[in-house]
């Protein structure tokens, strides 16, 4: 997949969309380290489930789990935007 070939709306993560593997391996890499806000995100990305039923269910804030959203939206993009750096990517050898 070029990354370069996506439109914006293609390089958001929608709810209910991500594969749990998808999810896990975001998570990873992400700064993200709350088993709270990390079940909640869980659920909103890859279930799908309505972002005040999980607040409600995991107690977290609704402003915070928003901001924890945006974070995981841009750790994507930035991933889909070096994508093809390493695609191309061959050792140099001396």
């Amino acid at each position: 997949m070029n990354a370069n070939l996506l439109n914006q709306k293609e390089r958001v993560l929608s709810p209910g969309m991500v594969s749990n593997e998808h999810f896990r391996r975001l998570i990873d890499i992400s700064a993200v380290r709350s088993d709270k806000v990390i079940n909640a995100l869980q659920e909103y990305f890859v279930n799908g489930t309505a972002r005040n039923i999980i607040c409600e269910k995991h107690n977290v804030n609704p402003g915070y789990l928003s901001i924890k959203i945006k974070e995981m939206q841009f750790l994507s993009r930035r991933i889909l935007d070096i994508y093809p750096y390493f695609c191309q990517y061959t050792p140099h050898t001396t």
